[in-house]
């Protein structure tokens, strides 16, 4: 749904794992509504099948 440009991260935020090598990661964060959203703007996608 990213790759597809349906959703968009409302926010990111620097994660840091412990004392992992890699340093932090940027999380993508969504907001529910978008994401409840969907089945009402996509109604031509199969969301039974997709769950």
């Amino acid at each position: 749904m990213v790759r597809l440009g349906w959703i968009k991260p409302a926010q990111s935020v620097e994660v840091r794992f412990g004392t992992s090598q890699a340093g932090a990661v940027d999380v993508p964060l969504y907001t529910t509504d978008s994401v409840d959203a969907l089945p009402v703007t996509r109604t031509k996608v199969d969301w039974e099948r997709l769950r």
